[in-house]
């Protein structure tokens, strides 16, 4: 069985909601699929980071990644790797032939579709041959979509009193990005916890003399 999981990246500025990738047996699906295939890859974005964006200018390729995802349709060509042109654009796309089958999902193969609408999507699709096919536990491929479908920009940064300096846990959650983990079958949410907790101890620290 092959793993996929949502993995923070270094590409972006800390905090960076654009900074999280798809891993697949723990390496960046762009540069893994730029290896096997022999062609350069690296730096696509993975689709899903709109999943949990706004705006009307992004509806229609936000609702067509939306759609592509859902298990529930069976097998459908998604797009999972783009470089955007525009808010509202593919450019360069990989898609993936996903296949639900049983507890499992399944990626069967890869290919380049140079699609500028998502109406204009499957119309001339370049098949890579290889990688693939790859086979996800159902559960864990959910979870990786969903940590994409809730991630968040990093918190308001509270404001400092006098000689204070930032709280470590405030550091350390500018470094690792504002992110929703899925712990069980909760969410720990670490941009409001990093929040909370930095407001607390600049509420309790004393203010340096004067």
């Amino acid at each position: 069985m092959d793993r996929i999981e949502a993995l923070i990246g270094d590409s972006r500025p800390p905090g960076s909601r654009e900074n999280l990738h798809i891993a697949v047996n723990g390496e960046r699906l762009d540069i893994l699929l730029s290896a096997e295939s022999g062609r350069n890859l690296r730096g696509l974005s993975p689709t899903w980071l709109l999943l949990a964006g706004s705006g009307p200018e992004t509806d229609g390729l936000r609702a067509c990644i939306a759609e592509r995802s859902r298990l529930d349709r069976g097998g459908q060509l998604l797009p999972i790797l783009a470089e955007q042109d525009d808010a509202n654009s593919l450019g360069t796309t990989v898609v993936a032939d996903v296949r639900p089958v049983g507890g499992e999902v399944h990626w069967q193969r890869f290919g380049l579709d140079f699609a500028e609408t998502p109406a204009e999507l499957d119309e001339n699709v370049q098949w890579l041959d290889s990688p693939g096919p790859f086979h996800f536990d159902r559960r864990e491929y959910l979870d990786c979509l969903e940590a994409f479908t809730h991630c968040q920009p990093p918190a308001a940064r509270p404001a400092l009193k006098p000689g204070q300096k930032w709280p470590f846990f405030y550091r350390l959650f500018a470094i690792f990005g504002g992110l929703v983990c899925n712990v069980g079958s909760g969410a720990l949410n670490l941009p409001a916890l990093a929040y909370r907790q930095t407001q607390n101890e600049l509420t309790e620290s004393p203010a340096p003399p004067e």
